[in-house]
């Protein structure tokens, strides 16, 4: 399967992104892209929802523990939200589920989302 990405607006500073296929060396440049996009824009919350991933490999986890920076930087958040249990295995096995916020559902992510608006 390609690799293909949406990214919408949630709210003035929430963004969805979701990333479909493989996510490797070849699809990392694009996916960068799509999440650079939003971090530069006034988003100071980005949901990354990897539940139609087939497949994620170290360039693409990179992808995403910098785009993590960038927002804490700026006082923003990711959250990922992972159902599937080969893929967040790989998140359990490097330690990034709560590094990055791993959520099951994009239910408990909006969740966090309402909860940070809430604090501001």
């Amino acid at each position: 399967m390609d690799f293909g990405i949406n990214v919408a607006p949630l709210d003035a500073t929430t963004y969805v992104v979701e990333p479909h296929g493989v996510t490797d060396l070849a699809s990392a440049p694009t996916f960068k892209a799509a999440l650079d996009a939003v971090t530069i824009a006034p988003a100071r919350c980005v949901v990354v929802d990897v539940d139609d991933l087939t497949f994620i490999d170290s360039t693409a986890i990179g992808v995403l523990l910098s785009t993590q920076r960038k927002l804490q930087a700026h006082d923003g958040k990711m959250i990922v939200v992972c159902n599937d249990p080969l893929i967040r295995r790989i998140f359990d096995i490097t330690g990034l589920i709560d590094v990055l916020n791993v959520r099951p559902s994009r239910q408990e992510a909006l969740a966090v989302v309402q909860e940070l608006a809430a604090a501001r």
